[in-house]
């Protein structure tokens, strides 16, 4: 319960934070996003503690936190000021435009990434009998299921410090990406396909993650920003 409680401190006080470093933008920040959503989903953990009946640890909220902070410093890296008109409206400084070299870079960092867990999965997979993708992911299952135990070596199923790292910032990346397709949408603009090609390139190693985490994680971002982008629109007069 500590633990939680002081998650959800840190997590109020990063996306107050984030909220007044981008208010002045108009349109909220991918990482603010990001932030909201985890301090919804701690609320709602905290509020239903007696039916999770589950603790968090502090090694939980240091990784929660590290990834939110990484994305924040991914996001100034990648995102590039540009000022843009929306419903007649300029919006200065928007911070969410990414240069086309950084959307190369971005792009070849969720290539390496994919490719990374693409064959990790299949090495694990090849490792417990499988012939297949369908086997592997089977056998991926258990393996994670045996992780989780503690009947399996670490060392097999650790991806390492690097290959979480790339993850980290390949993730970080695609929902950026994700983020400006969404707002490209949004306000109505017909070269949308732009953010699309890192975005396809991520959505394979989401099924190189067992669990269902990675999927409802990308979900809800994307229905979250919607509900910011489009209660934002119709507030623009």
């Amino acid at each position: 319960m500590l633990a939680l409680l002081f998650l959800i401190f840190i997590l109020v006080i990063n996306s107050i934070y984030l909220y007044k470093r981008t208010k002045h933008f108009l349109l909220p920040s991918p990482s603010f996003i990001v932030s909201v959503m985890f301090l919804i989903f701690s609320l709602m953990v905290l509020f239903n503690f007696s039916f999770f009946q589950e603790e968090i640890s502090f090694v939980t909220v240091f990784f929660i936190v590290s990834c939110i902070v990484l994305m924040q410093g991914i996001e100034l890296f990648f995102t590039t000021k540009k000022n843009i008109t929306f419903r007649g409206n300029t919006l200065r400084n928007f911070k969410s435009y990414i240069s086309n070299k950084k959307l190369f870079l971005s792009t070849c960092i969720i290539v390496l990434n994919t490719i990374v867990r693409y064959k990790r999965f299949m090495n694990i997979g090849s490792a417990l009998g499988a012939n297949n993708f369908a086997e592997a992911y089977i056998a991926m299952r258990i393996a994670t299921t045996k992780a989780a135990n503690g009947t399996i070596v670490d060392a097999f199923y650790d991806p390492g410090r690097i290959e979480i790292f790339l993850g980290n910032i390949a993730t970080a990346a695609a929902y950026i990406c994700l983020y400006n397709f969404i707002i490209d949408i949004v306000l109505g603009k017909k070269r949308i396909w732009k953010y699309l090609p890192p975005i396809l390139c991520y959505i394979p190693s989401l099924f190189f993650e067992t669990g269902r985490s990675a999927f409802l994680g990308i979900i809800m971002f994307i229905v979250f920003s919607f509900l910011f982008l489009y209660s934002i629109k119709n507030g623009v007069k």
